[in-house]
């Protein structure tokens, strides 16, 4: 019955959507990929405020039910089985679609793939004007088994979609990409829309020249992750080819911030820096964050919890990412396969034994590291979420508690899952 009542409840969702765009004919932006979708389409959305009204949610909205409720601006109901709940949202859906303004011009759109055919369910009901794949990388592997797999999944967006822009130096989205007329590939290697990175500045980020074709203006952008910038260059190429000019696309990207938990500069104790991201974790994602730490002048520490859902590869992610760690003067870990194969590939890679401590919570990885702090220093933490949830390791480092609202998952739901599953 649950089963049945949670199919009813998508098909209707689905079909207020497809009404919606319909009738009110909004630019529909749509971005997928393996990593960096939220920081995209953040990044997209500012830029496009300077021009037109864009509705992007700030939480993650990629789910089947999120997606479409996101475009009415409506929660779900807390349970899923509540019809008389269920049956509210859809009298409101039905008042927006006949109202006569929508007050959105353009809708930006995230959309996970956690397992085979969630973008074309996703494609069933929206054809987007503009669809944005950032990455394919091994995530969600014990459901698609390859990476083949999950480019095959990705790329659905594409295909559908009216114009493209892919990350041009991901050589598998280059491939499928490259020869297609409305597909435009952008980087930080040489693209339609590229940026050459020249200069970093632990407090100002990196610096460059961002390429509209074989124009480049200069350009400074507060993120510290490399990976980062990629985010940016994709929303300057969506910004470009539907008309904000480029003197204020420049302007808005040196004023974007990353959303919370993806490499965002917070104060810590006793005179120290953290670089918070913790949202989630990839091997992809993990190895660019630790080549941003990298970068830094100082002590370098991190906190690196567990990778969910790697599958058959959970194993080799976890030590692709240790290997990775050999600069690190000290690592702190959490949950077991990060204990047992981040670091046994991070003592190969030359961090010493006793600079290694393993961890079962994020509370207890924070009280460790706590002790190690001094001035200069730069932590990195980073982690998936369910049993790792590395932000409340970065709560106990914090020079300023109040920060905590700058953290992922302080909802009070968020914070009575953690507290039961840690005991805290």
């Amino acid at each position: 019955m649950r089963k049945i009542l949670r199919n009813l409840v998508l098909q209707r969702l689905e079909a207020y959507v497809e009404k919606l765009l319909g009738k009110h004919q909004p630019k529909v932006i749509a971005i997928t990929g393996s990593v960096g979708k939220t920081s995209t389409k953040q990044a997209i959305a500012q830029v496009l405020s300077y021009k037109f009204s864009v509705l992007a949610h700030e939480g993650n909205y990629n789910t089947e039910f999120g997606l479409p409720l996101s475009l009415f601006e409506l929660e779900p109901p807390e349970r899923t089985t509540d019809v008389i709940g269920w049956l509210r949202v859809f009298k409101t859906m039905r008042q927006t679609i006949a109202n006569d303004d929508y007050p959105y011009d353009v809708v930006v759109l995230e959309m996970g793939a956690d397992r085979p055919g969630d973008i074309k369910r996703f494609m069933s009901y929206i054809r987007p004007d503009i669809g944005v794949v950032t990455a394919v990388a091994k995530v969600h592997l014990e459901e698609f088994k390859s990476i083949e797999a999950i480019l095959r999944e990705k790329w659905l967006l594409a295909e559908t979609s009216k114009q493209v822009f892919y990350n041009h130096d991901d050589e598998r989205l280059r491939d499928h990409g490259e020869a297609q007329s409305h597909m435009y590939g952008y980087g930080l290697s040489p693209a339609t829309y590229w940026m050459d990175l020249q200069q970093f500045d632990g407090e100002k980020g990196w610096g460059g020249d961002l390429f509209f074709g074989d124009e480049g203006l200069p350009l400074r952008v507060p993120v510290i992750a490399r990976q980062a910038v990629y985010s940016l260059v994709a929303a300057a190429a969506v910004a470009h080819k539907l008309g904000v000019g480029k003197r204020d696309i420049i302007e808005q990207l040196a004023q974007f911030q990353q959303p919370k938990g993806r490499m965002r500069v917070l104060q810590g104790k006793n005179g120290s820096i953290i670089l918070d991201d913790s949202y989630n974790a990839s091997p992809y994602s993990g190895v660019a964050a630790l080549d941003a730490l990298s970068q830094f002048t100082g002590r370098k520490l991190a906190i690196l919890g567990t990778m969910n859902e790697l599958g058959e590869y959970e194993a080799a992610g976890h030590r692709l990412v240790g290997r990775h760690c050999g600069f690190l003067d000290r690592l702190m870990t959490i949950g077991q396969p990060a204990n047992e194969h981040l670091v046994e590939a991070a003592e190969k890679a030359g961090v010493e034994s006793d600079k290694i401590q393993t961890f079962a919570s994020p509370q207890a990885a924070g009280e460790a590291m706590v002790s190690e702090l001094q001035s200069g220093d730069v932590v990195l933490v980073k982690g998936s979420q369910n049993g790792v949830f590395a932000e409340e390791a970065v709560k106990l480092l914090l020079a300023d508690p109040k920060d905590a609202d700058q953290l992922v998952r302080q909802s009070q739901g968020w914070l009575d899952k953690k507290r039961e599953q840690f005991r805290v």
